[in-house]
C-alpha cells in the first residue's frame, strides 16, 4: 500500500477527508520553498501537493500564474523541482507527495526517465492538460515504477466521459469544485456535491476536490463527501502576502486555519 493509499484510505474509513495542502516548487525561492513545503505538513496537510513551474499554465488563475513565473524566473525546473522534493522528503518520509505540472515539461524531460525519478519520491501525477486519449500509456509508464496518474472531471463533464476519465485513472478522481481557473472562492460551487455523487457512482477511486477551496467551511461543507480536499493558491496567497523571512510561518498559520486551528 502507498502512502497515498494509506492517508486517502484511512479518510475513507473515518468519512473525514485528509487536507491536500499545496506549493509552488521555486516560489518564492527554492531555499524557502522548501521550508514552505515542510510548513504546509506542519499546519496539518496530511498530503502535500507540489507545483512544478511552467510558463503556460493554461488551469492557473492569476496568483499561480505569478508564482510559477517567478519560480521560473528563479531557475526552477522540473529536474530542480525533483532535487528539491528529495531534499524535502528526507524530512516528510511518511507523507504523501502528488507532483502537478503540466504534459510538456514533463515530455521534455522524457516521460520515462520522470516516471523513473519519481519511484520511491512521488505518489501521484496530476497533469491538467492531459488528454483522456494519452492517459492510458502514461498511466503505465508511471505504474511500472509505482506512481499512480490522477483523472479529472468537472461539473461540464457528461456521465460518459466521467466514466471514461474514472477508467483511465489510477490513483484517485480529481473533482474540480468550481468553473474557470484556479484562485480562491468565497463560496463553493452548488455543483461540487451534484459532481462527486456521479463520480462516486461510477468508480471505488478515492476523490479528491480541489479549485477554489479557501476557508475552513469549505473543508467542513466537503470533508464527508470526498477523500481529499486540496487548498492551493490560498496557501500561494498567505506565502505572496508575508512579509519575507515569515512566508513559511505564514503557509503553516493558513493551513491550521483551513482545519479550524487558530
Amino acid at each position: 500500500m502507498s502512502r497515498l493509499d494509506r492517508v486517502l484510505g484511512g479518510a475513507r474509513s473515518r468519512r473525514r477527508a485528509a487536507l491536500v495542502g499545496y506549493a509552488m516548487a521555486g516560489f518564492p525561492d527554492a531555499a524557502r520553498s522548501a521550508d514552505i513545503l515542510r510548513a504546509v505538513v506542519a499546519g496539518g496537510a496530511e498530503v502535500l501537493e507540489i507545483g512544478v513551474p511552467f510558463s503556460d499554465p493554461v488551469a492557473d488563475g492569476p496568483l499561480l500564474r505569478q508564482a510559477s513565473y517567478r519560480a521560473l524566473q528563479g531557475g526552477m525546473t522540473c529536474a530542480r523541482t525533483l532535487d528539491l522534493l528529495g531534499e524535502v522528503r528526507v524530512q516528510l518520509p511518511e507523507t504523501p507527495f502528488v507532483l502537478m505540472g503540466y504534459a510538456n515539461p514533463f515530455l521534455a524531460f522524457g516521460l520515462e526517465a520522470l516516471a523513473a525519478k519519481l519511484a520511491g519520491l512521488v505518489d501521484a501525477v496530476v497533469v491538467p492538460d492531459l488528454s483522456v486519449d494519452a492517459a492510458p500509456a502514461w498511466a503505465a509508464v508511471l505504474a511500472h515504477h509505482g506512481v499512480s496518474l490522477a483523472g479529472f472531471a468537472a461539473e461540464t463533464t457528461s456521465d460518459q466521459r466521467l466514466r471514461d476519465v474514472a477508467a483511465r485513472a489510477t490513483g484517485f478522481l480529481y473533482a474540480i469544485a468550481a468553473r474557470g481557473v484556479t484562485g480562491a472562492r468565497p463560496i463553493l460551487s452548488p455543483a461540487i456535491l451534484p459532481l462527486l455523487a456521479r463520480a462516486r457512482a461510477v468508480t471505488s477511486l478515492p476523490l479528491v476536490a480541489g479549485f477554489g477551496l479557501s476557508r475552513p467551511e469549505h473543508v467542513e461543507a466537503l470533508a464527508e463527501h470526498a477523500e481529499g480536499l486540496v487548498t492551493a493558491s490560498a496557501v500561494m496567497a498567505a506565502v505572496a502576502e508575508a512579509r519575507t523571512g515569515e512566508e513559511a510561518r505564514s503557509a503553516e498559520r493558513f493551513v491550521r486555519s483551513m482545519l479550524g486551528g487558530g
